[in-house]
């Protein structure tokens, strides 16, 4: 009896030695996954002029029952706005380093704050190469005993132009009533105006433009809009678009002197107005006329 029960003490003693230490008596007993607390990505970032790039600081606070030493690894997955994965479909690994950002060594000096504070880091960079749209980031990690945590994801918008509040619009123009046809080799002249603005300011507004629509109904100047101008330089003949009779640069009225010779058909020409912004945003049309005669 007493052999059973010292034999029987000794199961218990590799049960509970195996199962403080491990199956293989090396590796500590491990409380379970860690988790990702929060992150942080910039909410857009614009595509940079070719040959230079942009910098974005990506962040992800991390805990674990066992303790920031338990903490393997802090990594995430770029997938492109196509649905493709960046990186040739690798991880991008995190640091929590404490080192700054340097170009040449980015994924070690990769831009940390503080070292040891569980808060892992990583500086992306975004070049002229760049796909425009939202990137999706799927961040995990990784304990010592392998555990992966839930994973959190985040995106980042990469755009080309500023971002937009919207299109603007034409405040008011202005056109002759009418005009004369001129005797034959000599011409008349109209200033024509458009006052525009712009929820992003003047800096904006891309191009002002009208289209011509003669009396018979077709377009004039073979259908192209013609455009207008805001750089304050007077009427020059020999180079009308743009010198173009703009009375002062910078102002958001926009103008264009229009040229009328003997074979201008008599009868009401209508312009209608645009206002484009450098995102592309087109501004309601405004319409007026002037009257050609003999």
């Amino acid at each position: 009896m007493q052999k059973i029960i010292l034999m029987f003490t000794a199961v218990v003693m590799a049960v509970f030695f195996m199962t403080a230490c491990g199956d293989n008596g090396t590796n500590p007993a491990n409380k379970g996954a860690g988790k990702i607390l929060w992150v942080e990505v910039p909410d857009s970032i614009q595509i940079p002029p070719e040959g230079t790039f942009r910098k974005a600081l990506v962040k992800a606070a991390v805990e674990d029952p066992d303790g920031l030493q338990d903490v393997d690894s802090v990594y995430f997955y770029s997938r492109k706005p196509d649905g493709t994965l960046a990186n040739n479909g690798k991880p991008l690994p995190m640091v929590d380093n404490g080192k700054p950002f340097n170009i040449n060594n980015p994924w070690v000096d990769a831009g940390d704050e503080k070292a040891g504070d569980g808060i892992y880091s990583l500086t992306i960079l975004i070049d002229n190469s760049a796909p425009k749209g939202k990137f999706y980031f799927t961040f995990y990690m990784r304990d010592k005993a392998g555990n992966l945590s839930d994973s959190v994801i985040d995106s980042i918008e990469v755009y080309k132009y500023p971002k937009n509040k919207g299109a603007g619009k034409i405040l008011w123009v202005e056109v002759p009533d009418s005009i004369q046809i001129p005797p034959e080799g000599t011409f008349r002249k109209a200033l024509v105006k458009a006052a525009v603005e712009d929820p992003d300011g003047l800096q904006d507004v891309d191009s002002v433009y009208f289209y011509s629509r003669k009396p018979d109904g077709t377009l004039a100047n073979n259908g192209k809009p013609l455009p207008m101008v805001d750089n304050g330089k007077p009427f020059n003949i020999n180079n009308p678009w743009v010198d173009a009779g703009d009375e002062k640069a910078g102002d958001g009225i926009y103008s264009l002197t229009i040229l009328i010779d003997n074979s201008a058909p008599k009868g009401k020409f209508y312009f209608t107005f645009y206002m484009r912004d450098k995102a592309g945003n087109l501004s309601d049309s405004v319409i007026d006329s002037i009257e050609v005669y003999q």
